[in-house]
């Protein structure tokens, strides 16, 4: 039954959870975080924000994101945050209020950061901050203090394909080459102010290392098949079954670290839809579980995907931090400029083979200015029927023109620029 069950890969890339089970290190921030204190689940739990990057991406291709990234990132701009954009962020992040937030994922970082035995955790931030402006030294400081994050002047206003390069370089080191470009040349704005960057790095060894393979069929989500190699393991794991699904707990060479395959009982082409509920289920039941004796084929294999993900954050409900009319983020600019997050790059890359697992991703949060102030305050004014004009001299209390618009004609500009006018 086991056998069976496990044999039946069948999707480009199995719902994959990298896990640490324990906690753990780096620099101590400011101040510890009171024990009662922590992080919570939020609104963009794992399960739901997976649903929306889902949606984004489409069903046929490979989805994969560091929930642990994208909110060191999200923790930087809260840092600079204020009144309902900072709230949101801690809803459906799970951040406590104010600084006890940016504390809590300070300690966060410290805990996943313990040293581990055959497995390498690496978690790096940045600030690529604009040399043509001001910047609230508070923000700089405390993104260093608490988020080790070093502060990068950059010259995107002359340089913008030059700044590319250094984040796409800090980026490429950060993650031992696998994601080596975050920011596309020729994409960064002159007027961008700052680029908030996170990149996580995942190298760990098997518990057990696979031993040998062979060629199984593999079924895609375009409905094709295609002869795949499969590395195989005759080994004991915990393994759990919930509502269609299957699932093995296989552990790293430190075995606060695992990686838990979740499989959809039926051979189909789409994966169903996940719940929170069902993502606790198996954890539980894998955590619970007797090791018992598995015949484990497992594709040898890498994917890759990039995103923005600020449309999915969107879709959930979290738009302040990305609205140019409501966004506050004034605790970032020295001059209490009008800011928002034009975009949130994300690159993920995964590869799994006989040894073990790398993983690796960055998150580049591009802030720019609002072109106007807002929020705006006032009646609007939407010309969509039928109206009278007038065109006057208002010194001279003349109606040069006057009449209605009932139907109007598009009117297309011409190349040729209109001669100026002139007095007679």
């Amino acid at each position: 039954m086991i056998d069976r069950i496990l044999k039946r890969l069948s999707l480009v890339l199995p719902i994959v959870a990298l896990a640490a089970c324990s906690q753990s290190s780096d620099k101590p921030p400011v101040k510890d975080t009171p024990a009662e204190v922590q992080l919570t689940t939020g609104k963009a739990d794992i399960a739901t924000l997976y649903g929306a990057v889902d949606r984004q991406i489409g069903p046929a291709e490979n989805a994969i994101f560091s929930p642990v990234g994208i909110r060191q990132s999200m923790g930087l701009i809260h840092l600079g945050a204020r009144g309902k954009t900072a709230r949101q962020i801690e809803e459906y992040f799970g951040l406590p209020a104010g600084a006890d937030g940016d504390a809590a994922l300070a300690k966060r970082r410290k805990a996943l950061l313990t040293p581990a035995v055959r497995v390498t955790l690496r978690i790096a931030n940045a600030l690529w901050l604009a040399d043509d402006r001001d910047f609230n030294p508070t923000f700089i400081d405390q993104a260093k203090i608490l988020f080790d994050s070093g502060a990068q002047e950059t010259d995107f206003l002359t340089s913008p394909d030059n700044a590319a390069r250094r984040i796409n370089e800090w980026s490429a080191a950060q993650t031992d080459g696998l994601i080596p470009e975050i920011v596309a040349p020729g994409s960064l704005a002159a007027d961008t102010a700052l680029i908030a960057t996170n990149a996580i790095f995942f190298q760990g060894d098997w518990l057990t290392p696979f031993g040998g393979g062979d060629m199984h069929s593999f079924l895609f989500s375009d409905g094709h098949e295609e002869t795949f190699y499969m590395m195989k393991s005759e080994s004991r794991h915990p393994f759990a079954e919930y509502e269609g699904w299957s699932a093995i707990r296989l552990p790293y060479a430190d075995e606060r670290f695992v990686m838990d395959i979740m499989l959809p009982q039926e051979r189909t082409t789409t994966v169903p839809g996940i719940t929170p509920e069902m993502l606790d289920q198996l954890d539980a039941q894998l955590s619970a579980a007797a090791p018992t004796p598995i015949r484990l084929l497992l594709p040898r294999f890498e994917a890759e995907v990039t995103q923005d993900l600020a449309p999915a954050l969107r879709e959930l409900g979290m738009d302040l931090p990305f609205s140019r009319q409501n966004a506050d983020l004034s605790g970032i600019s020295a001059n209490s400029e009008y800011l928002y997050v034009q975009a949130m790059l994300h690159s993920a890359r995964l590869q799994v083979y006989e040894r073990g697992t790398r993983a690796a991703a960055t998150t580049a949060a591009i802030v720019t200015p609002v072109s106007m102030p807002p929020p705006f305050e006032g009646r609007d004014f939407l010309v969509d029927h039928p109206f009278l004009f007038a065109i006057r001299d208002t010194d001279n209390d003349a109606v040069l023109f006057f009449g209605r618009i009932s139907a109007p004609l598009t009117y297309e500009d011409t190349a040729e620029e209109p001669e100026k006018a002139s007095a007679q």
